[in-house]
Formats: C-alpha cells, structure tokens, sequence
C-alpha cells in the first residue's frame, strides 16, 4: 500500500517534475503536488496546505532554489528542502546547504531521492518533535515561573557551600529585602547565631542522605533588624546536565505560629505553676480536703483526707462514699443543725466537716468537703475547763487554809512542849503523841489543799534528778511492797538538772508511786523512767501549752489496772478518789497536780484498763550546777540563848512560839504588830539576834515590817511565817535578804533547822 506524500515541486520543466514523481511512486509512495514557477505561487502553495517535503531545481528562468529557500524560511516553516538539478557544481552545493538546504542531488543520479527524502522526513519529525517539546518545556517554564513569582513562601536555591543562587520575589514581603540584596549572598550570614547549629545540621543531612527532605526551623533576621521564625523544607536538587551540588529551600514565615506558641507554652506554665502551687497548698493545708463528683465518686484528695477517710470510711478506697462516721452523706450535705461545721466521730476521734457546693455551671457539678480533726482541741478545751474548774476550787481551799493552819499551829507547839515535859504520865504522853499525828496529819491535808491549789511555798534550787531518784528509788524499794518490782530507768547517764524544791519532788514521786501500789494489789512493776527532749515549733508539744526548748521528762509507770475513761477526767480533782471509804482522801493526785504547775512543769497521763498507767511530768531543763540535798532531815539543833523576836497578832500562836523557842535554848521578845515590833527592834537592836514574824497582821504586817527594817538598814536575819503565801513574793523577798519562811502549822524541828541557818 502506498504512503501518500504531500510534495512542493518548484520546477520550471513538467518533464522533470514527471520524472520525479515516477521515482517517488517507485520508492513506494503517492505523492500529493504542486508545481510552481516562481515565487508568488510558491508563496500560495505554502499557504494553501502543509507539504512534507520541497524538491527545488536551483536555476529557472523565474526563480531559484536560494530565492525558494529564502521564502520557505521567511515563512517560518520547517521542511527538508532537497536541491534537484542538473548543472549544480560542489561549490555552489556547499552554498546551498550553509544557507539551510538539506541535500543537494544530480537529475541523473534519481537512485539517491528516496533514500534522501525519507532521511531528511525523519529529521524533519525529529526537528517537530524537539520543537514541540521545547515549546511544551518554554510553556511549563513560564508556567512555573508564574506560580513562583506568586507564591506566598519564599523559594530559594544555594549551592553547597550556602550561596543563594536564586530566590523568589517572596523574599522581600517576608524579610525586606529585594530579590538583588538576597542573591549571592551567605545564606548562614542572616541566620541567628544560636540557630546555626541547626542549619548545619541540615545541610549536613542533605548532602549524606541525597534522596532525603530535611524540615527545620530557625530565625532570620529581617531587614529591619528583627528576627524572624522561618520554617526550612530542603531537598538536594539534582540536574542531569551538571554535577554541581545545589539546594531547593521553601522557606514559611512561622513567626506568628511561634508567637502563639511561645505565648501558648508560657500559659501552659503558668497553669501548671499555678496547678502545682494550689496543689501545694492542698497537700499541706492543716485541713482533710476532698472532692466529689454529681455520682458521689472520690475526684480529689490531699494526705490528710486520705488519713481521715480511712478511719471515717474505710470502703472509701473503692470509689463511691456513701457514710462518714455512722452519718449518711446525704445528711452532711446539707446545714449543720447548730453552728458551721458537722460533727463526726470515730474511733475516738473527733472531726468537724464542711461541704460546698461546685457550681461551674448551669448544673451542679459535685461538692468539696473539707474535714478538721477537731481531738486536740476537744481535749485542749477539755484541760482548760478542768484547768479553771481546778482553780475556782483551789482559791476556796486557800482562803480556809489560814484559819485551818493557826489553829493547828497552836496544837502542834503545845504538843510538841508536852511531849517534851518529864511530869507526864505514860498514858499521857501516849494521848499527846495521838494528838500531835493527828494535828500533823490535818496539816499534811491542808499542805495537800495548798499545794493543789499552787498557794504553797517552795524552795526551789539546781536539782539533778538522775542522782536524786536513785536515792529516792533505793528508799521506794524498802518502803514498797516486796512483790512489786521497783526500777530506775534514765535514757542515758546524762544531765537531768531542773529548778525544782527537791521536798515537794519527793511528794510527787511518792504520791504517783503510792497510788500504783494500790493498782497493783497483786504485785506487778514499777518503772521510774527519765529522758531529755528537744521541742521545737516544728515538733508537736506533747502536752499543750508547752513553749520551745529543752525539757526533763519523768515517767512514773506501773503495771496495774489502769483508769477508767470516766474516771479519767476527774483524777486532778480535790477529794475524788475511787477507794473505798475511808482509804484515800482523794487529795494525792490533786496535789501532783498543784506541785507540778508551780514548777512551770506539765503533767500528762496515758493508761487502758488492765494495762498499766504511765504518768509524764515535763520539767524545763536548768543549766545550773545543782546543789548536793538529802531526802531525809537530821537531828534538831538548839541554840545558845539568842534573843528571838516573835511578832504574831494570834495570841495562842505567839504564846506558842515563845514556848517552844523558850525549850530549844532562846530567849524571846513578843510583838503583837509590826508597829510594836519596829519599836523593840529600835531599842534592843544590838540584841536582837532573829526575827520571826508572820505576814498578816493588822496596823503593820510582816512584809511591810521587813522593808521598813531594810529601808532603815537594820539587817537582822529575817524569817517569815504563814498559812499560805505565793511562792513568788517570797523569792522576790529572799533576793533582798530574806532568810526563809515557814507554813502553819509550824514543826518543830523545822523551825529548829531555820533558825540555826538564819544564825549561821
């Protein structure tokens, strides 16, 4: 089957055109031509139609194959132009292919036409199609460029050691500058110093990793001076015709999306600053705080509510709280019945609760409760109305005790002088000895009332207890029943030294230690123990009240059956006491209590029935070198007739005095007031050797007496006596040369031992 062929004849001779279409029809085609003489036909011919080939003689009368040529090319179609002629010599040959011709052939050589033809077609598809791609390529160039030019993020290409060889006009609505400012320029010139790292990095992948995208992000700075956040897609750019290395950079202005996100992260702190600081807050808030959902479901708890709930609602761990204590929720979301707070109890413990409300909302969204354990100020509240019931109580006692004691002052001298006498009989002197214990045991009660009521006198000093208790334990072991076990128990051989009257000590010590042999009817243990603490205001005092520092603690315990818990409230009281009638006046332990107190110290006590009780005396640690005393007096001294002045308004007590002082070898002088007693002092001043007054005497009492003689500058060994006096006044009066005093009723040996110090 032929091929047709669209061929343009210029020819000048039809026979020569025939020949040439016969030798085309041979070489196995149809050809579709015209044939033109000159150029204005030519011109129509290549209008009219496309033509796949133009053979052309070279010389006509008319026209020619170079004007031809010249024609084919002004029109600006590409076509194999391929010379015919007869006459054509090689240089004229050569001519006509530099000016673009295609092939050249000799009219008798006709064998070369179909191979030439078929040549210069394949080069024409060949020139079309590479025209065509071109084009397309020239079209997809400014299509790209379009899109470049226009698009809002900035495109740029460096070379391997960072130079920008090219970038997009986004350059300068991003960064300021223009397109002939950026390039050739450093890229890592503009980039910030502490950003650096990360470029590099990047580069540094794209060369390793060709196939690779690199993303990072870093700041640039702007024309302006300010920096700029860009974010960085890279990506080696490879070029068939080039072993340059060389980078495509999209560059995203971020700087806004790090604003935010800077802005975003320093709430984001904030909010868990402050998340952290209010859970702070919750966990040490001296409060149980928790939460609720609507359902009743635990959201939220702090340590102590933790603490709480385990002893308010032990299945609380399992999510939902329906009780606290023996309460329904239910009812403690609602008004207390009386005051702010409900009040739980459990396990005796006390608690006082509050709930509120979350509401966040239309709706109510749950509640948050917060729990107080009320016990220590329950038992707080609870020791200071004991504290103030017990002293209503003492200042009762101690307005009787005056009376009590002058009575029994005179009792006990005249006993004392009796007893003293050769002209009684024996049943006498057994009569007056009845009479001088029991005068003595009312003045032991009434010393019990003064000492719970902290009106007795003391004679306090530098007091190491460590030495003290063993000689006092050695006496509790003689005195005590032998099937109970007494031992001393010091936490470490250390200094133990308090500001105490070691008599009044001795009281307490026996006191607590006579009242657990009777709670030890059986035998059993009894342990005296002592250890130094160190309270601080970080540390919970062990008995409220308690101020910062160093204290001694003595432990009295013993392994009997114990205190009731009804009872336990009422031991300090005067005159309560759980013996049967007649065994126990009920003042032992009250007088614990006001012997304690007046040494600044604090009692505490803890005990179960059938399990023992233990009884904790704190004492404020002293660091004085404490004085050597004995637990036991010696014998009674006598003097050697120094002149005694007795000034007592009580007629029997000062007739009293005088006799017994008149029996211990002293001679007397009697006033009735410490008026009269100013003026015998003024006349037998160089005489006078000790005065022993009492303070309470109408027109001039004691005190006034003993600053009047020291405003006078007589100094005369001074002594008082009473029923009841503050401790304090007297020390204050010994600092200013006080010699010592003596309560009513007055013992003989004492007032022997006094006056003998006093003469000293």
């Amino acid at each position: 089957m032929s091929k047709t062929l669209r061929v343009l004849i210029v020819e000048d001779s039809e026979d020569d055109a025939l020949l040439l279409l016969r030798e085309l029809r041979r070489g196995g085609y149809e050809p579709v031509h015209v044939r033109v003489e000159d150029a204005v036909a030519m011109q129509a011919a290549l209008e009219e139609r496309e033509w796949d080939v133009v053979l052309s003689d070279y010389s006509m009368p008319r026209f020619s194959a170079p004007a031809a040529l010249a024609l084919l090319q002004q029109s600006g179609i590409d076509l194999p132009f391929i010379i015919v002629s007869g006459t054509i010599g090689e240089t004229v040959a050569v001519a006509a292919m530099k000016s673009g011709a295609h092939d050249f052939l000799v009219k008798g050589q006709m064998a070369r036409l179909i191979p030439a033809v078929e040549r210069e077609m394949r080069e024409a598809r060949v020139r079309s199609e590479r025209a065509q791609a071109a084009d397309a390529l020239r079209q997809r160039e400014n299509y790209f460029g379009a899109l470049i030019e226009n698009v809002s993020d900035i495109i740029t290409t460096i070379d391997a050691f960072g130079q920008i060889t090219y970038v997009s006009p986004a350059i300068h609505r991003i960064l300021g500058y223009s397109v002939d400012e950026y390039e050739g320029s450093s890229a890592f010139d503009l980039v910030h110093s502490d950003d650096r790292s990360a470029v590099d990095a990047m580069m540094a992948h794209l060369l390793w990793q060709p196939d690779a995208t690199s993303t990072t992000q870093f700041r640039v700075r702007h024309r302006d001076g300010s920096w700029r956040w860009l974010e960085a897609i890279s990506r080696r750019l490879l070029a068939a015709d080039s072993d340059a290395q060389e980078f495509v950079i999209v560059l995203r202005d971020i700087s806004t999306r790090k604003q935010a996100e800077t802005e975003r992260e320093q709430l984001l702190a904030r909010i868990i600053e402050q998340a952290r600081e209010v859970q702070f807050i919750v966990n040490t808030v001296p409060e149980g705080i928790f939460m609720l959902n609507e359902d009743g479901d635990i959201r939220l708890t702090n340590p102590l509510a933790k603490e709480y709930l385990t002893l308010l609602a032990p299945e609380w761990a399992n999510g939902r709280l329906t009780h606290l204590g023996n309460r329904p929720l239910t009812e403690l979301l609602t008004s207390p019945p009386k005051g702010l707070w409900h009040e739980l109890e459990s396990h005796g413990r006390f608690f006082e609760l509050i709930a509120r409300p979350i509401e966040d909302g239309p709706g109510q969204r749950g509640w948050v409760f917060v729990l107080h354990d009320a016990t220590r100020e329950r038992q707080v509240q609870q020791q200071v109305q004991s504290q103030e019931r017990l002293a209503a109580v003492g200042q009762l006692a101690a307005g009787i005790a005056h009376d009590f004691n002058n009575s029994l002052a005179v009792i006990k001298l005249y006993s004392d002088l009796l007893l003293r006498s050769a002209e009684l009989t024996g049943q006498n002197q057994d009569r007056l000895h009845t009479i001088s214990r029991q005068t003595q045991r009312a003045a032991d009660l009434i010393q019990q009332i003064l000492d719970f009521s902290r009106q007795s006198l003391m004679e306090r000093q530098a007091l190491d207890l460590l030495p003290y208790l063993k000689e006092l334990t050695r006496l509790l072991k003689r005195t005590l029943p032998e099937d109970i076990q007494v031992s001393l128990e010091p936490a470490a051989d250390i200094d133990f030294t308090i500001f105490g009257d070691p008599s009044r000590i001795q009281q307490v010590i026996l006191n607590l230690a006579f009242n657990a042999r009777d709670a030890m009817p059986q035998g059993g243990r009894l342990t005296v123990g002592l250890e130094k603490l160190t309270v601080s205001t970080e540390t919970a005092v062990p008995v409220s009240g308690m101020v910062p520092g160093e204290w001694v603690q003595l432990s009295i315990r013993d392994s009997g059956v114990g205190i009731s818990a009804k009872d336990l409230d009422h031991i300090f009281e005067p005159f309560f006491t759980t013996k049967e009638h007649g065994k126990g006046t009920g003042l032992g332990l009250a007088q614990v209590y006001g012997i304690v107190q007046q040494h600044n110290a604090f009692i505490d006590v803890e005990t179960a029935v059938s399990q023992g009780t233990t009884f904790y005396l704190y004492f404020p640690a002293f660091h004085e070198q404490p004085q050597a005393r004995r637990v036991l007096d010696e014998s009674v001294p006598l003097g050697s007739a120094e002149l005694v002045l007795v000034v007592e308004d009580e007629e029997t007590i000062r007739q009293a005095l005088s006799e017994s002082l008149a029996m211990l070898n002293y001679q007397v002088l009697e006033a009735e007031n410490g008026r009269e007693a100013f003026t015998l002092i003024e006349q037998h001043r160089e005489e006078i050797a000790v005065v022993l007054s009492d303070i309470i005497m109408p027109e001039m009492g004691g005190v006034a007496l003993f600053h009047t003689l020291r405003e006078q500058e007589f100094h005369i060994p001074f002594i008082m006596i009473t029923g009841y006096v503050v401790e304090k006044d007297m020390e204050n009066l010994r600092a200013l040369g006080l010699q010592g005093w003596l309560t009513k009723p007055l013992d003989l040996d004492k007032l022997a031992h006094l006056l003998q110090q006093a003469l000293s």
